[in-house]
């Protein structure tokens, strides 16, 4: 089958990957070069202005230093994910031809949960001797942690407005078409990282995952408690177990830590791994557990709790 155009994506081999390594939103090395060096012209400075507090030569290039830095950071974050969200749209087409054969991950969530699930940065530490760290985010934002944690084993796609938010390569939708993409990204994606929610659409989507028997590639994401944002809360946890368990599908108990899960092809709370979003690679090796651990045959021994 060919594109909408008819024509194939030009200097693509049918089924060669589109990206082969994806980039990071994570500053550069080069911003952290600069970085690394205006510390060390600040502590040279602080060393030779002893006895003479009105010297501060290399003050102006430590700045200089910074600015540049910040530039370089910026502009990396804005063409990461530019490529990000044009490799949505030519995988897409790719998968949609039936020969895409590189691995993706597909992110599935409620909209309203976009850029609303994010704790305080531990790294991001304030103070003049800690400026590499300094420009670090303010907040770990849960979409965009899991877009650079699995970078190296491929990209992550969502449904969405490009632009809208960074993190995972945006793929437009409308109404009318949205369940197609869905259906036909979920089945060639390798992983599928699942937001539970009771918003009618996750609910569709956790439900034709069932139905299809595609939960054994499936890791189900439970947002901390103590995390920031309305949709971290217990409450809303509460909520979708409550509209899953009418469908047959059972969640855990909410956890205030949060948690990476699966479920059995029944619907069954099955394995389950620590979401420590400070440690990008504890959470890529957790991913990986998981999802060679696939979805249990069997419902536990104790029945799970359930949210009536």
């Amino acid at each position: 089958m060919g594109s909408s155009s008819g024509q194939p994506i030009p200097s693509r081999r049918p089924g060669q990957p589109l990206l082969k390594r994806p980039g990071r939103l994570a500053p550069p090395w080069s911003a952290r070069i600069c970085y690394l060096l205006a510390v060390l012209l600040l502590l040279l400075e602080w060393k030779v202005r002893v006895g003479d507090p009105y010297r501060w030569e290399l003050f102006p290039l430590m700045l200089i230093l910074l600015l540049v830095g910040a530039i370089l950071q910026a502009c990396n974050v804005l063409w990461v994910q530019r490529r990000r969200n044009r490799f949505a749209h030519l995988l897409d087409e790719q998968v949609r031809r039936g020969e895409y054969q590189g691995g993706f991950s597909l992110y599935l969530r409620p909209f309203a949960s976009t850029g609303r699930v994010r704790l305080p940065n531990p790294r991001r530490i304030s103070g003049v001797s800690f400026l590499a760290t300094f420009f670090e985010p303010r907040h770990l934002e849960l979409e965009r942690v899991l877009s650079d944690a699995l970078a190296m084993q491929g990209p992550l796609i969502a449904l969405g407005k490009p632009g809208e938010h960074l993190g995972a390569g945006r793929l437009p939708a409308d109404e009318k078409e949205w369940q197609q993409i869905v259906a036909r990204l979920a089945s060639a994606a390798r992983a599928i990282l699942v937001l539970p929610s009771h918003h009618p659409g996750t609910l569709w989507e956790i439900s034709w995952l069932k139905q299809n028997g595609l939960f054994s590639r499936c890791v189900f994401l439970m947002p901390p408690g103590y995390a920031l944002g309305p949709e971290s809360s217990p409450e809303l946890w509460r909520q979708a177990a409550a509209a899953l368990a009418r469908i047959g599908i059972l969640l855990p108990a909410h956890s205030p830590a949060g948690a990476l899960f699966t479920l059995t092809i029944r619907g069954f709370p099955c394995n389950r791994e620590p979401l420590d979003l400070t440690n990008e690679k504890g959470l890529r090796t957790a991913f990986g557990r998981l999802l060679e651990a696939g979805s249990c045959a069997r419902p536990p021994a104790a029945p799970p709790v359930i949210y009536l």
